[in-house]
């Protein structure tokens, strides 16, 4: 199974320029306000929080017909069940698979379900 490659990981958003220097969100350079004093990871981890709130009354995906080519039964199990306890390796062997290995609603559903797990592999949180 292939794994993904993090783009940048949470512990690496905290040295990133600062919003204010930017002049972002009030469109000024002039200097930094109480509302641009948050940098980006706590703009990240709010918008995670929100993304879980968002995502949690998603089902599992319940019985599906994957490509058993590339997805072993246990593979297949597990993206059958809670999308919270998908392995992270798995999730993103999926995210990078194409869609024809799945029943067009199927390929959605999963995709739903693991939606906050694929963004979390993509900034490496």
């Amino acid at each position: 199974m292939r794994s993904a490659r993090p783009l940048l990981s949470l512990a690496e958003w905290p040295s990133l320029p600062s919003r204010t220097q930017h002049g972002h969100p009030s469109g000024s350079l002039s200097g930094p306000s109480q509302t641009d004093d948050l940098d980006y990871a706590d703009d990240l981890r709010r918008a995670l929080a929100t993304l879980d709130r968002a995502f949690s009354h998603v089902p599992p995906a319940g019985p599906i017909d994957g490509y058993t080519y590339c997805y072993a039964p246990e593979d297949i199990e597990h993206l059958t069940g809670d999308p919270a306890l998908v392995p992270a390796e798995l999730v993103g062997y999926f995210a990078l698979e194409v869609p024809d290995h799945w029943h067009e609603d199927q390929y959605a559903t999963l995709w739903f379900g693991l939606t906050p797990k694929i963004i979390r592999l993509v900034i490496n949180e």
